[in-house]
């Protein structure tokens, strides 16, 4: 007959004995060591092994209970308990050895999971409001709590003159009450107490008018960027706008980094086969456009007779995207030959295209997860089919709103060789409504379709 032990060697010592045992009463195994306290942090593991005898020599089977399962757990590997620490607490953790007979010895031990305070993950960034504005900022992206437990985030600006918080499980919104800097605290506490703060500013500014071109002279040109597929004039205080190849948009375009921003300008079509519009690079790796678009078309889009519509450029198709409400048909749209009025704002994460005070199209940015900071503004003009020379005009535009640069935390560019700033944000997927814009209507934007200094 064998003895068979679990633990710290096996001892044989017994051997004589256990062969007088065997003729007797079975004997149930003995613990022959105790195991000492073990301290496992969240996310590690640790290894005991527990030492049993068995009077008849004969193997014993292991297991192991937790009496908190939510704080350690232990599982048996041959000779050995493997420790998981789950959340922090303590627990004991009991591991019963049972012979052929049913009959078992137990040894008992604790195990404490310390709780660690939570962590700053990266420096909050400076944010720069327009008074009234907004940004909505995800606090988990900048703490983090070392045991994996859910933080409680408070926020205390120094002076609620200039602005104030909303707090929402991980979401902070920051709101601007006044012109001026404020300091706010952010502070993440774990469920046993523990914290962490760190500090960042909001400064409050009017908004300023960083760009502003009535196309009095020729002047202007020097003020624009063209695509090598567009041509462009300046002629009677107006801004001729046309491609040059087919397939091509003619576009003019001018870099820029804002936020908080609001475009106005006076355009218009020339031609029934020319879609004159405003484009707006966002700060976005993926959603990288905004496009409102006006003049009727006859259908050509698929989306019935509309004479206004609103499209944001996915780099994944890469292709044009749009929802049911983004367009339709206005009386405030001209018609061709007069212009109209047209205003994309930003405000509390919002998009808004209006034409005069008519509202054409509100798209909830902040809740697609897209950008609401501008990379580039740009004049387009979009030809039907596989024409050129197709002419929109501008008689002014303007730009109000908030300049950032490499200085800026709102915004991050990183200059391409294009000359369009490429975002760093990190990008974020569409449900599946969004849609693709028809094949036929694609063709003019393969290439092209960004103002870059060469095609």
């Amino acid at each position: 007959m064998r003895p068979t032990s679990r633990g710290r060697g096996g001892s044989y010592a017994l051997l004589a004995a256990g062969w007088l045992a065997a003729c007797g009463d079975p004997r149930p195994p003995v613990a022959c060591d105790s195991i000492p306290q073990q301290t496992v942090y969240v996310g590690e593991t640790a290894v005991v092994t527990p030492c049993f005898e068995d009077p008849e020599m004969e193997a014993v089977r292991l297991s192991a209970e937790s009496s908190s399962y939510d704080v350690a757990r232990g599982l048996i590997s041959g000779e050995h308990v493997w420790l998981r620490a789950v959340s922090p607490g303590n627990a004991t953790i009991t591991v019963t050895a049972v012979d052929p007979d049913n009959m078992a010895a137990r040894i008992s031990f604790d195990v404490v999971v310390p709780n660690r305070p939570p962590e700053l993950r990266l420096p909050m960034p400076d944010t720069r409001l327009l008074p009234g504005g907004s940004r909505k900022i995800d606090l988990s992206d900048f703490f983090v709590d070392p045991d994996g437990e859910q933080l409680a985030y408070r926020v205390e600006f120094s002076d609620p003159g200039v602005a104030t918080d909303s707090v929402a499980g991980d979401t902070l919104i920051a709101i601007a009450a006044g012109v001026g800097t404020t300091t706010g605290t952010a502070t993440a506490t774990d469920p046993g107490g523990l914290s962490v703060s760190h500090s960042f500013t909001v400064v409050v500014l009017e908004p300023q008018r960083l760009l502003q071109d009535d196309f009095e002279s020729e002047e202007s040109l020097s003020s624009w960027t063209l695509n090598t597929n567009s041509a462009a004039l300046v002629e009677d205080g107006m801004f001729w706008l046309e491609n040059t190849a087919a397939t091509f948009l003619g576009i003019a375009s001018t870099t820029l980094f804002v936020t908080g921003w609001e475009v106005t300008a006076a355009m218009g079509n020339a031609t029934s086969l020319a879609w004159v519009g405003l484009k707006v690079g966002a700060d976005h790796e993926r959603f990288s456009e905004y496009l409102i678009q006006i003049g009727a078309d006859g259908g050509r889009f698929g989306l019935g007779d509309t004479d206004y519509r609103f499209f944001v450029w996915d780099e994944a198709g890469p292709y044009w995207t749009y929802y049911d409400g983004w367009y339709g048909q206005s009386d405030a749209i001209a018609d061709v030959g007069d212009l109209t009025e047209i205003t994309m704002t930003i405000e509390d994460g919002h998009l808004t295209a209006t034409a005069g005070s008519t509202e054409l199209v509100r798209v909830d940015l902040a809740a697609m997860g897209l950008s609401v900071d501008a990379t580039f503004l740009a004049l387009v003009t979009w030809p039907a089919g596989e024409t050129t020379g197709r002419r929109g005009f501008f008689d002014w535009v303007e730009l109000t709103g908030l300049e950032v640069g490499a200085a800026g935390a709102d915004m991050r560019p990183v200059a391409r060789a294009d000359g369009v700033a490429t975002p760093v944000s990190r990008p974020t997927l569409w449900r599946d409504q969004s849609r693709i814009m028809p094949p036929s209507v694609m063709a003019p934007n393969r290439s092209g379709i960004r103002p870059r200094s060469s095609n």
